[in-house]
């Protein structure tokens, strides 16, 4: 990350536009997208054919594809955005004692002023990138699930929210 991209997250909470991000995400609507489409088919073909279990079927399929399409739409748009809180008297000592206490010995911090956690592959997370950004009163967290190969996955684990949480808490804690 540059220093231009670190003050464009802080400005606007959000990662900036990229390309390689557009083009993993078209992917990853790739199933859903052909589910629709099959299906779409399939309801098409039952008119046709005057066969209305094929019309049923397709369009209990084609509503299912619609609604994955939503949904992944929905979390990628979410995975864009910074989650801000406000926490006073917050320094990058506070954040870094804060990260150990929660469990998190495996962070970066950059010399441009953010932190990155990988978070591990366990049964209930497929592991994950946690950015941290600190920004006078403010941190911005933004939390990217990503599955094996450096795949980003649009759903982050509810385990990686819970500890964040509890890291979020405790530095408000020691805010005062």
């Amino acid at each position: 990350m540059t220093k231009k991209k670190l003050n464009k997250i802080k400005t606007t909470k959000k990662w900036p536009f990229e390309i390689t991000s557009l083009l993993n995400n078209l992917f990853l609507l790739i199933f859903p997208l052909g589910i629709t489409i099959i299906n779409f088919a399939m309801i098409k073909s039952g008119f046709l054919n005057d066969d209305n279990k094929l019309i049923t079927a397709g369009f209990i399929g084609f509503l299912i594809g619609l609604f994955l399409i939503i949904f992944l739409l929905k979390k990628l748009h979410q995975n864009q955005f910074f989650t801000s809180y406000t926490i006073q008297n917050l320094t990058h000592e506070k954040i870094k004692d804060s990260l150990i206490a929660h469990g998190f010995d495996n962070y970066n911090y950059h010399e441009i002023g953010y932190f990155q956690i990988r978070t591990d592959i366990s049964w209930f997370s497929w592991g994950g990138i946690v950015t941290i950004v600190p920004n006078e009163n403010e941190l911005l967290v933004n939390i990217k699930s990503e599955g094996m190969y450096g795949v980003r996955l649009p759903i982050a684990s509810s385990r990686d929210k819970k500890n964040i949480q509890k890291f979020i808490n405790e530095l408000k804690r020691s805010a005062f």
